[in-house]
């Protein structure tokens, strides 16, 4: 069962509470870290401003899966906003992984999606199961 809820904004006092994992590793000394090294974050924007992609030197085209490649990666259904999303891939899981492999080369690419590479469906608003509860308790 799923439940959607909606997003709040979290109160200052916990957003300083909040740790990652590798924060509170090097905290409680569970980390492999020598003394003295630097953290380094899981994930780092290399693209310092959006504005000037000229300053990336890797770009990359995605193509719509042939047959001839296993044809597109899959679809992936979410719930966002309490509607049902689909987020479709229609290129090949072999593109896919070649242009994440590139763009990891400088952390940020310039990419060019052609059409159907990335579709998002918008489909019915989510009831939740308390809703659904409700509802059948109102037709006994």
């Amino acid at each position: 069962n799923h439940c959607p809820i909606d997003a709040e904004i979290l109160d200052e006092e916990i957003v300083e509470k909040l740790t990652t994992p590798w924060q509170s590793a090097v905290e409680q000394k569970e980390s492999n870290l020598k003394e003295g090294d630097p953290i380094k974050p899981g994930f780092e924007w290399k693209l310092l401003d959006v504005s000037n992609p000229d300053a990336l030197t890797n770009t990359c085209t995605i193509n719509f899966a042939s047959v001839d490649s296993d044809g597109p990666a899959g679809d992936e259904d979410v719930v966002i906003c309490k509607r049902h999303v689909n987020f479709g891939f229609g290129a090949s899981k072999e593109d896919l992984h070649a242009a994440s492999k590139m763009a990891s080369t400088e952390g940020s690419m310039e990419m060019e999606l052609c059409p159907k590479v990335l579709t998002l469906t918008v489909g019915d608003e989510c009831v939740s199961s308390d809703e659904e509860d409700d509802n059948s308790d109102e037709d006994n």
